[in-house]
């Protein structure tokens, strides 16, 4: 398979090439803080960054000195990112990936070993496990339990409906509200998130505008004819900027 081969803590690790998006340096001025950990704006979403040192399972120590920069693989699993902070790039080629018994592969972290042109042996590491690991460290819940988690909110506090069709967004957003004591509902576009706004009660509603099937705009609008949702708080968040799009935003009814 297409290896990509990085070094990182002084080890070398690799990703097979279907699970690297792209290849990144991040300038020190775009890298934002949110919720105390790094991230980046990346064509209009919100991408967490990590340095590979803050993963434990990969036993090394890496510099957090962003100092000009950053160099980022960005990984994909499924429509989650995740910016991996490496030291730097070795080579890019076509390897044979030796798999590893049941036992030594780390909880699905190491999907199998390759063996450089120096005799090496190198892990090549796993997307998935990998952003789960970082969602963990971030202190956020398992993709896997996500769902289950918006099916057993607990009664008190506000409750918030989140619709974004960005899952790195939306789970961004969900993070930073509920380390307030906020509880989050999320919905992956504007049907969903008319549908749940229908289903449930809701304190407020934080909408992005780019989506499919119905935009910000049009989800905004339906919300106030309902009288459920004629005086309840709706916040566009979106990275649009042209006065005349607030200036619509506000007209069908948004708070912001």
């Amino acid at each position: 398979m297409r290896v990509l081969l990085f070094e990182a803590g002084g080890r070398t690790f690799g990703l097979t090439a279907h699970q690297v998006a792209e290849l990144i340096r991040v300038p020190r001025d775009q890298i934002l803080q949110v919720g105390d950990r790094p991230a980046m704006v990346l064509r209009h979403e919100f991408l967490p960054l990590i340095q590979a040192g803050d993963l434990p399972a990969l036993q090394i120590t890496t510099d957090n000195e962003s100092g000009a920069g950053w160099l980022v693989v960005v990984i994909q699993s499924r429509q989650t990112k995740l910016g991996l902070i490496v030291d730097r790039l070795l080579d890019e080629r076509d390897m044979v990936i030796k798999p590893l018994p049941a036992h030594l592969r780390l909880g699905g972290l190491v999907a199998g070993m390759v063996i450089t042109g120096d005799n090496a042996l190198v892990s090549i590491l796993q997307a998935p496990a990998l952003i789960e690991m970082a969602r963990r460290r971030r202190g956020e819940t398992p993709l896997m339990n996500a769902a289950r988690r918006d099916a057993h909110q607990t009664s008190g506090g506000r409750r918030l409906l989140v619709v974004d069709d960005s899952l790195n967004t939306r789970e961004i957003e969900r993070e930073i509200l509920e380390a307030h004591g906020y509880h989050v509902t999320l919905a992956e576009d504007g049907l969903d998130g008319w549908q749940k706004a229908l289903g449930g009660h809701f304190d407020a509603v934080i909408t992005d505008i780019d989506m499919p099937g119905m935009d910000g705009f049009a989800l905004t609008a339906r919300l106030r004819e309902h009288d459920q949702y004629r005086s309840t708080p709706i916040l566009i968040v979106t990275s649009r900027q042209k006065p005349e799009d607030k200036q619509r935003g506000i007209q069908v009814g948004a708070d912001a």
